[in-house]
């Protein structure tokens, strides 16, 4: 996220964001955790992979606050 969009959320969207920015979706301890898996199956690079991944927690951030149905990427969903 462009840090100037992040000067005029609130204490909550910060903490949610936060929340959603801290899950561990790599693990170095797994040879095949979820990205690698996730790239596998999908037949991405892991690049394309982890940035599916950051778009998924956006989606994921805006999904949580907005007033209206919001719909995925096929990439988004497939995360």
């Amino acid at each position: 996220m462009v840090e100037i969009e992040r000067i005029a959320w609130t204490p909550e969207q910060r903490a949610l964001w936060d929340r959603v920015a801290a899950h561990p979706f790599e693990r170095s301890d797994h040879a095949l955790d979820f990205t690698a898996r996730l790239a596998r199956d999908h037949g991405w690079d892991l690049p394309f992979a982890r940035d599916a991944i950051e778009e998924y927690r956006r989606f994921c951030f805006l999904a949580a606050l907005s007033d209206t149905p919001v719909t995925p990427s096929e990439e988004i969903d497939a995360v």
